[in-house]
């Protein structure tokens, strides 16, 4: 079975090499997902599972967030890994929203837990256990920054059989 992310845009979708799709997303604010933008790609194949679902999200100066949509598969079947690198001139956050309102916390803080400086970049690496309770279908990653200079945020999620 695979899953296709298939994301109504007012920009548009476009096939890319391979069967990807591209999709573009903008905005400041998690409730402005679906604005016309040319910032943020988004580029996810035919199968979700074993697959990263990649995006550069373009945040802004001052107080910003952006997003982009991604596939899960059954969390009670798939663990996940979150990659996410950012300046480390930024304090970037993530979270994810699921399709029927559920928020799953991410990172913090890129300067924490599971993130390392490499050069001028923090880069984080999260790994996720089996989630029993919650349920597959479309996804939002949320990245935040509260404050600083506009950041370039590269993010991805791959979903794999434990």
């Amino acid at each position: 079975m695979s899953l296709v992310l298939l994301v109504p845009t007012v920009a548009g979708c476009a096939a890319g090499a391979g069967g990807e799709r591209r999709a573009t997303h903008s905005g400041t604010h998690p409730a402005a997902d679906m604005r016309p933008a040319h910032q943020n790609e988004v580029i996810v194949g035919g199968h979700v599972v074993g697959r990263p679902q990649r995006a550069i999200l373009h945040l802004a100066a001052g107080r910003s967030h952006a997003s982009y949509e991604i596939v899960a598969p059954s969390p009670a079947r798939y663990v996940y890994t979150v990659r996410l690198s950012a300046p480390a001139t930024s304090t970037i956050g993530a979270h994810i929203r699921t399709w029927y309102g559920q928020r799953l916390s991410v990172l913090a803080s890129s300067h924490g837990e599971g993130c390392r400086p490499r050069e001028s970049m923090d880069v984080c690496v999260l790994r996720f256990p089996l989630l029993a309770a919650e349920r597959a279908g479309a996804w939002r990653m949320i990245a935040t920054k509260r404050s600083g200079p506009a950041a370039d945020v590269r993010i991805s999620v791959t979903f794999t059989r434990p």
